[in-house]
C-alpha cells in the first residue's frame, strides 16, 4: 500500500499556494482584476480537491473560505478592497502553515516523521519539487545508461556468433565436404550476424549520444528562475510597509536568469532581511517623501545578474540612505572619539555590516536591535560569498550579494544510530518506514523487510557502521527504517530515530582523520560535533550481503487510466494502484485521455468529474457511445458529493461513483477489483 499519500499533494499544494499568492498581490494593483479573480478560482477550487483527496480538511476549508471571498468580486466586478486583500492573503498564510506542519511531519496520518523544521522550510522556496521530478528523470537516464551497456554486452555476444559462423564456413571450405547447403547455411549466418552487429553497433552508438545529450539538458532543466525567489520578497516588503505606516512597491529584475536551487534557497534568508532593512531603514514615511518632493510609493528593486562564476543579487531602494554622520556618532559614544579616526566612509559601512551597530531611534520588529545586517553578513559567507554596500545620502542604498553560481552542499537524511547522529544523501533515500517485529524475518547477521511487492535486505546501521553489539538485528532493536539505494539496489537500514532533512555544506574528511569506505565527509557546519555523511554504495553492499535477493510481483498486463486535473490525484491513485500490482498510465485532461484511449486496451478509467474542458460525465457518456471503449469499465471520482450528481454519472454510464472526502484505500482497490476484468 501506498506509505506517503501526501508526496505529491506536497508538491501540487506548494506550487498552487505560491500562484495564489502571487495573484492575491496581483490583485491590489488594480490591473486585469476580472481575469486575476477567475484564475484565483480556479487555483483554490483545485487545491480544495487536492486536499479533499488526501482529507486535510483544515486546508480545504480555508480553499473554500478563500472562494467564498471571491466568488462575490467575480460576480459584482468591483473593485477590491484592501480589507479583502489581507482576507485572502490571512487564509492563504494559514494554507502555507498547514503545508510546512505537513513537510514537517506533524499531521496525525503521516506513518513516518520527516523531521523538517519549518524554520528549515523558510529556505527552500517550494524548489525542493522541481529538484525532485528532474533527479528522478536523471534517474531514469542513468537506468537507460545501464540498459545501454546491457545491450553492449549482448554484442559482444553476437560478435562471438559471428566468429564462430566464420569458423564454421572456414571448416567446410577446408574440409572439403558437407554439401552446397550446408556452406549456404553457413554463408547466410555469417552475412547475417554481421549485418546484425553493424546496426547494433550504430543503434547504440547513436543511444548513448542522444542519452548523453538529454542528460546535459536535464542538469539545465534542474536550474530554475530567479524570479521564484520575488513573490515571497514582494510580501515581506508589503508585510512590513504597512506595520510601519509607509507606502512601498517591489520590483524585480533578471528573474528569467536561471541558477541552482541551492543559491537562490540559501540566499533568500539574507534577501528578506534586506528588504525589510530597504523599507525600515531606507524608505520615508509618505509625509516625508512628499515634503521632499520624491515620488509615491517608495520603490524597492531587486535585481538579479550573472557575472562569470558567480552570481549577484542586489537589493536597491530610493529612500533615505544611511546617515553616516550619525553612524560615526553613535560608534564615538560607544567606543569614543578614536574609533571612527582615518576611517573613511567605507570603512564604516564595513563595521556596519558587521553587525550591532544601529541609528534607529527606537525598537520595533524591524529595526533598532542592530542585528538585521549582521544576518546578512553571517548567512552569506557562510556560503562562501560576500556582502557590499554602497549608499547615497538622500538618494537610497544598495546591498550586494555576491555568490557562486554552485554551492557544495547536499540534501541529507539525518538519523540517530547506537547515541551516534550520522547523515544519508537524500538523493539515496527513497522513503521512511516504521518497523514491526511482525515485519522482518531475521536472518544470521540482518534479514529482509517486506516493502510493497519487494523483499528487501534488512541490517542495522549501528551493526554496519561498528557501533553495536555485532548480533542479528532485530526490528525490536530499530523501529524505523531507511529504504536506500545505491545503483538498482534498494536495501533498509534500522536506525534508533530519525531526526529529519536538512542541507549541508559537504567537505572531505581531515588528513589526520582515518579513512573509511563508509562515510564520504562530513559536515561542519553546525554548532555540535562534525556530522558524519555516509556513502550509500558500501552500505547498501553490506546490507546486501546480510540479506536475501530482492523478489518481485508480477504486474497486471492490461493498465488502468487515471483522469484527473489535479496532480495530487493523479499520483495518489496511481501509486495506490501500481502498489496493488496494477500498470497504470495516467492523462491530465479528458481530450487527453481520449487519445490514449484510442491507442491503448485499458482495463479501467477512473475519471475526475470537475476538469478544464470536458467535463468527467462528457467523457464517460462519449465512451459509452464508442463501440471499442463502451466495453472499459468507468470509475467516477469526484469531489462533488450531491445525490443529483452521483445519479448523472450513473446516468452517463458509470460503473461507480466515489467522492473524495470519502475516499477509503481497502474500499477503493475493492472496487476497482470488481470492475478489471481478467487480462
Amino acid at each position: 500500500m501506498a506509505k506517503d499519500i501526501y508526496r505529491y499533494f506536497r508538491v501540487e499544494a506548494r506550487e498552487l499556494l505560491e500562484q495564489l499568492g502571487q495573484s492575491v498581490l496581483a490583485l491590489e494593483t488594480g490591473v486585469a482584476i476580472e481575469s486575476t479573480v477567475a484564475r484565483l478560482l480556479r487555483l483554490a477550487h483545485t487545491l480544495k480537491g487536492a486536499a479533499r483527496v488526501v482529507k486535510l480538511s483544515a486546508m480545504a476549508d480555508a480553499a473554500h473560505a478563500m472562494e467564498d471571498v471571491l466568488t462575490p468580486l467575480r460576480d459584482a466586478g468591483a473593485q477590491v478592497g484592501r480589507g479583502q486583500i489581507d482576507v485572502l492573503l490571512k487564509l492563504h498564510d494559514d494554507m502555507g502553515e498547514q503545508l510546512q506542519n505537513l513537510e514537517a511531519g506533524a499531521t496525525p496520518n503521516a506513518e513516518a516523521p520527516s523531521g523538517r523544521r519549518a524554520e528549515e522550510l523558510d529556505t527552500t522556496l517550494g524548489l525542493q519539487a522541481d529538484r525532485g521530478g528532474v533527479d528522478a528523470l536523471q534517474d531514469a537516464l542513468v537506468q537507460a545508461h545501464m540498459q545501454v551497456a546491457e545491450f553492449q554486452h549482448e554484442l559482444g555476444r553476437a560478435y562471438r556468433a559471428q566468429d564462430l559462423a566464420q569458423s564454421l564456413r572456414r571448416a567446410k571450405v577446408g574440409g572439403g565436404g558437407g554439401g552446397d547447403s550446408s556452406q549456404r547455411v553457413a554463408d547466410e549466418l555469417a552475412r547475417s550476424l554481421a549485418l546484425f552487429t553493424q546496426n547494433m553497433e550504430m543503434s547504440l552508438h547513436r543511444m548513448d549520444r542522444e542519452l548523453a545529450q538529454v542528460r546535459d539538458k536535464v542538469s539545465q532543466l534542474r536550474l530554475v528562475p530567479a524570479a521564484r525567489l520575488f513573490p515571497d520578497l514582494q510580501r515581506a516588503l508589503r508585510d512590513a510597509a504597512m506595520a510601519l505606516g509607509k507606502d512601498a512597491t517591489f520590483e524585480g529584475l533578471g528573474g528569467e536568469i536561471r541558477l541552482a536551487p541551492e543559491v537562490l534557497a540559501a540566499a533568500q534568508r539574507a534577501l528578506l532581511q534586506m528588504v525589510r532593512n530597504a523599507v525600515a531603514h531606507g524608505i520615508e514615511s509618505v509625509a516625508q517623501r512628499l515634503s521632499l518632493g520624491k515620488p509615491l510609493p517608495g520603490r524597492v528593486t531587486v535585481a538579479v545578474r550573472r557575472s562569470g562564476r558567480r552570481v549577484q543579487i542586489s537589493c536597491t531602494d530610493d529612500g533615505a540612505g544611511f546617515n553616516l554622520a550619525a553612524l560615526r556618532a553613535e560608534l564615538e559614544r560607544r567606543q569614543g572619539p578614536a574609533a571612527t579616526s582615518g576611517l573613511d566612509n567605507n570603512a564604516l559601512l564595513q563595521l556596519l555590516l558587521r553587525g550591532g551597530l544601529s541609528t534607529a531611534g527606537s525598537v520595533n520588529e524591524f529595526a533598532g536591535r542592530g542585528v538585521g545586517l549582521d544576518v546578512i553578513r553571517d548567512t552569506i559567507e557562510q556560503l562562501g560569498g560576500e556582502v557590499s554596500m554602497d549608499t547615497r545620502q538622500g538618494a537610497g542604498t544598495t546591498l550586494t550579494l555576491s555568490l557562486p553560481l554552485s554551492l557544495t552542499a547536499v540534501d541529507v537524511v539525518r538519523a540517530e544510530v547506537a547515541g551516534t547522529v550520522v547523515a544519508i544523501p537524500l538523493e539515496a533515500v527513497r522513503k521512511t518506514l516504521r518497523i514491526l517485529p511482525s515485519d522482518l524475518t531475521p536472518g544470521p547477521h540482518g534479514g529482509q523487510v517486506m516493502v510493497g511487492d519487494l523483499a528487501l535486505a534488512y541490517a542495522s546501521l549501528a551493526v554496519g557502521m561498528g557501533l553495536g553489539t555485532g548480533r542479528p538485528a532485530d526490528a525490536a532493536d530499530h523501529r524505523n527504517g531507511l529504504v536506500v539505494m545505491a545503483g538498482d539496489e534498494e536495501v533498509v537500514l534500522g536506525v534508533d530515530r530519525i531526526i529529519g532533512i536538512s542541507s549541508v555544506a559537504l567537505r572531505p574528511l581531515p588528513s589526520l582523520m582515518p579513512a573509511t569506505p563508509l562515510v564520504l565527509g562530513i559536515s561542519v557546519n553546525a554548532p555540535s560535533l562534525p556530522l558524519l555523511v555516509l556513502d550509500p554504495v558500501p552500505l547498501v553492499a553490506r546490507a546486501r550481503s546480510a540479506g536475501l535477493p530482492a523478489r518481485h510481483a508480477q504486474p497486471v498486463i492490461r493498465p488502468l487510466l487515471v483522469v484527473d486535473d489535479s496532480l495530487t490525484t493523479r499520483m495518489l491513485e496511481q501509486s495506490i494502484l501500481e502498489s496493488a500490482g496494477y500498470e497504470v498510465h495516467a492523462a491530465v485532461s479528458a481530450e487527453d485521455a481520449l487519445e490514449r484511449a484510442r491507442r491503448h486496451n485499458y482495463a479501467l478509467f477512473l475519471v475526475d468529474v470537475e476538469m478544464p474542458g470536458m467535463d468527467g460525465f462528457s467523457f464517460v457518456e462519449l465512451t459509452r457511445a464508442d463501440p471499442l471503449l463502451r466495453q472499459v469499465p468507468a470509475l467516477l471520482i469526484s469531489s462533488r458529493a450531491a445525490p443529483e450528481d452521483k445519479q448523472r454519472g450513473l446516468e452517463a454510464g458509470a460503473s461507480g461513483y466515489i467522492v473524495k472526502s470519502e475516499f477509503a484505500q481497502h474500499a477503493f482497490l475493492q472496487q476497482v477489483r470488481n470492475l478489471v476484468q481478467a487480462p
